[in-house]
């Protein structure tokens, strides 16, 4: 299957209009447009970091048509169609491809306790009801309660023709070397762990879909690029820089500190969807001041360096 992904993809945050707290579509497009400045490689949608599971079937598939109408092919778009309910995420699977988006990405089935059979028979009708369409999995076990393991990975790689990767969001760095050997050269591996940035990619992940990126890609993009022209000091430098930046954002624990710094770099995202929280204003102030430092020491403009 000929779509895989690459580079620095963005896991996007989904705007809301305050008021109304309906999809913002334009603030969305104007968010997508910031990051493609930033050099980013692509785009993951209605994922974790956006929310995706807070959304209806409906926005999720109006979410899909934005962001390709955004986009317009200039770097590879993967729809997050993951949901408990296979049917859904099959249905998910045929709007993204209806809205022209070619790669998709499946969340393992959550909160029921699943074996092998069932993970594969779920896999088995989704690609099949899109087989021109890329299928990767989504491995996020800590929240899902199922893992997706190297074997069951080997049968999906060599089963099924349009099943083209996995994105792992696993701290475990063997599994992820496990997927590489199973996978070969068909088949992408992408560092979904932004602790394991560096070392993914050096060990032969073909790109990352990180949280902290929806709002500051500039390191992230610089890791890629050290690694892709052999400076793996410079990686290792830019993978202590995102390390410190995990610590202040918690690595996206709250999603709204995600949404606050778009607001504090121009891009009003608005708030996040319960049961999720905002942040106190303690927080707030707490995370302005530790970014603020973190973009000095770092030499990052993100554009608000001097607000207090």
């Amino acid at each position: 299957m000929e779509n895989r992904i690459c580079g620095v993809v963005v896991a996007a945050v989904t705007p809301f209009a305050e008021d109304t707290r309906k999809i913002d579509f334009d603030i969305f497009a104007d968010y997508l447009e910031f990051l493609i400045s930033k050099d980013v490689h692509g785009f993951f949608i209605a994922g974790t970091t956006g929310e995706g599971l807070l959304l209806s079937v409906e926005e999720r598939a109006e979410l899909f048509q934005a962001a390709a109408k955004a986009v317009k092919n200039r770097v590879p778009i993967l729809a997050h169609v993951g949901d408990v309910s296979t049917d859904s995420a099959a249905l998910l699977a045929k709007r993204a491809r209806d809205a022209g988006i070619g790669a998709v990405s499946v969340v393992l089935p959550y909160f029921y306790p699943l074996d092998d059979e069932a993970i594969y028979a779920h896999f088995a009708m989704i690609t099949a009801s899109v087989p021109e369409t890329a299928v990767y999995a989504y491995n996020i076990p800590g929240n899902t309660v199922n893992n997706l393991s190297a074997g069951l990975y080997r049968r999906l790689v060599e089963d099924i023709p349009n099943f083209a990767g996995v994105k792992t969001s696993s701290p475990d760095l063997m599994q992820l070397k496990d997927y590489l050997y199973a996978g070969g050269e068909k088949c992408a591996v992408l560092v979904g762990c932004d602790g394991l940035d560096f070392p993914g990619l050096v060990c032969g992940a073909t790109g990352l879909v990180s949280g902290n990126s929806s709002a500051f890609p500039e390191p992230f993009v610089r890791l890629y690029g050290a690694v892709c022209r052999g400076d793996l000091d410079e990686g290792r430098r830019m993978q202590r820089c995102i390390d410190e930046l995990r610590a202040i954002t918690r690595d996206g624990r709250y999603l709204a500190i995600f949404k606050e710094a778009l607001a504090l770099r121009g891009l009003a995202v608005g708030a996040v969807r319960g049961a999720l929280r905002g942040l106190t204003a303690d927080e707030l102030e707490k995370f302005r001041e530790e970014i603020r430092e973190w973009a000095l020491r770092w030499q990052i403009d993100i554009g608000w360096l001097d607000a207090r």
